[in-house]
């Protein structure tokens, strides 16, 4: 784990991936609009399920297990650019996943972090990148969301 981990500090495009989380909050939260709720007003649970239980079981779930899975055949490891067909069968689950808590907003505002989150567990052979990722992209959500009164 810490070595995957160390490679994945060393890695430029995860350090990018990384910096994209507060700009893509921000985006995020321009979207949604009052709609987004105040974390401050979601409790302790919700910050819990959204920051630490979310990140670690959707990512076992779709990057360990259904990413996996599609990586097998060799028709899952076709790639378009730098995405593979595993990558993007496996994002379109996780939209849908998030599709019944949030409508087709919720499930849109999924794709390109699941697609990032995907794209991650192939580069660095793993879930540490994309487990600390997904939480990452959360707290920066929930962070923006906070501050966003204080925003310009």
């Amino acid at each position: 784990m810490r070595a995957n981990l160390l490679h994945a500090f060393r890695d430029p495009v995860f350090l990018l991936a990384l910096a994209a989380g507060p700009a893509g909050a921000i985006v995020w939260a321009w979207l949604l609009g009052e709609a987004a709720g105040d974390p401050a007003a979601w409790g302790a649970w919700v910050l819990v399920l959204m920051l630490l239980i979310a990140p670690v079981v959707e990512e076992l779930a779709f990057r360990g297990l259904i990413q996996g899975l599609l990586l097998r055949p060799r028709w899952g490891r076709w790639q378009a650019g730098p995405l593979s067909v595993a990558n993007i069968l496996t994002t379109l689950a996780f939209a849908a996943s998030h599709w019944p808590r949030g409508g087709m907003l919720l499930a849109a505002g999924v794709m390109l972090p699941g697609l990032v989150f995907g794209y991650f567990r192939e580069r660095h052979d793993g879930l540490w990148s994309p487990i600390l990722l997904h939480a990452w992209y959360n707290l920066s959500l929930v962070l923006v969301l906070l501050a966003w009164p204080a925003l310009p």
